[in-house]
């Protein structure tokens, strides 16, 4: 049920006029002028927002050189997990298996078994702790590939803050290149015997190199940010909204428009004229009556 906008009484459903049955108002153009310059505000700053978060997601994408180098060599960290940073071979009777400390080789693991089977044989009397250090080498090489995937995320999410994006993507850099070369290093030391085999690759190299180009473009932008040029007044605008949906300001206390501009001056300037113009028809109407 809805009420009158001036007595606040409840309207029927019988009610269609537009006139209010109890005060007789016109519900429909009553407040018009204020309603009309509210809206007006409102529709200022949301353009506003909408513009400045444009702005953003462009500039953080697309904006500049830089950024365009941060999209595109996002992929670097994941294509570096295509590269074996190790092999391992298990000769176990009919459960043989052979695979790459790699991303494909992690894919495998988790598709056919093997996961199953190696944590199943953890707790083996005998090469038990072998198994167990292969999944930690697993585990170790899964942390390095998480990293390549947050890494590329990050990079295609930057718009959300360019500086804090950059600065944990570097953070992931470091995190996913040390857990590369730990891995390596742990594929070296594999407890060889007759049913375990394994060894480093050459994919930590790769890895290194690749994580830490991302790391030097994300650095940059980290320390120095991206320009971004806005429309003028919109950030003004932007930084008034959130202080009305906070409560801080009140809609109805700001001005119309709320931040003068050149184009809202132009505008202005235009509607001044237009209201001459009106006023200089007048005197030559009344005389043509007179």
């Amino acid at each position: 049920m809805s009420t009158c906008p001036k007595c606040q009484k409840k309207l029927k459903i019988t009610d269609i006029g537009q006139n209010c049955p109890h005060c007789g108002v016109n519900m429909r153009f009553y407040n018009f002028d204020k309603t009309f310059v509210e809206e007006a505000k409102q529709a200022e700053l949301s353009m506003a927002n909408v513009h400045v978060k444009l702005r953003k997601f462009k500039t953080a994408l697309i904006g500049s050189k830089l950024a365009i180098a941060r999209l595109v060599l996002g992929f670097l960290p994941v294509v570096s997990m295509l590269l074996p940073v190790g092999n391992i071979s298990l000769d176990i009777p009919f459960a043989a298996q052979e695979f790459s400390v790699s991303g494909l080789g992690l894919y495998t693991i988790f598709s056919n078994g093997v996961l199953n089977l190696l944590m199943s044989l953890m707790s083996a009397p005998i090469n038990g702790k072998a198994f167990t250090f292969i999944m930690i080498v697993l585990g170790v090489y899964l942390v390095a590939a998480l990293c390549a995937v947050l890494s590329l995320l990050f990079s295609i999410l930057s718009f959300i803050s360019i500086k804090k994006m950059a600065r944990a993507i570097c953070g992931l850099g470091i995190i996913g290149a040390v857990c590369g070369v730990v891995s390596t290093v742990l594929c070296a030391r594999i407890p060889q015997s007759a049913v375990i085999n394994g060894g480093a690759s050459f994919g930590v190299a790769a890895i290194i190199v690749l994580f830490g180009v991302v790391f030097a473009v994300n650095f940059i932008i980290a320390k120095n940010g991206l320009p971004i040029e806005f429309e003028e007044g919109d950030l003004e605008r932007y930084e008034i909204r959130k202080m009305v949906l906070k409560g801080e300001i009140k809609l109805e206390d700001l001005p119309q428009p709320i931040v003068e501009t050149a184009a809202t001056k132009e505008i202005d300037e235009q509607i001044k004229k237009e209201q001459q113009k009106f006023i200089d028809v007048q005197p030559k109407e009344k005389e043509v009556q007179q």
